[in-house]
């Protein structure tokens, strides 16, 4: 389980000790809800994302679910919140790694 406390604890009835995937709406990004409430994530299922943080891992990673508290589920379980993570570019997605702000500026001039 993630160190992270999950976003559905003593709020969902469906919540127990893991991921009750009664709050997690997957989510395509053209799709309609009908009369729910829609949610209109940072980004979508399947997007190459990497985390902002310069000191942490420099790994592609990809969304999986979107929660609506702006949670979003990586491929191979991790939880992060939408302001710690952004679209990868594509230098990045060729590099396949973060690439740090000197090595982005090269990037962008090539």
């Amino acid at each position: 389980m993630n160190e992270l406390k999950h976003p559905c604890a003593s709020k969902c009835p469906e919540y127990k000790d893991e991921q009750c995937n009664h709050c997690l709406v997957k989510v395509n990004c053209h799709q309609s809800m009908g009369t729910r409430t829609v949610y209109e994530p940072e980004f979508c299922n399947g997007d190459i994302v990497v985390l902002k943080n310069d000191n942490s891992d420099d790994s592609l990673l990809t969304i999986d679910v979107f929660q609506p508290s702006e949670f979003y589920w990586l491929i191979g379980g991790e939880l992060v919140q939408a302001n710690f993570i952004r679209l990868a570019t594509t230098a990045e997605r060729h590099a396949n790694r973060r690439l740090t702000k000197d090595e982005q500026s090269l990037a962008e001039v090539s």
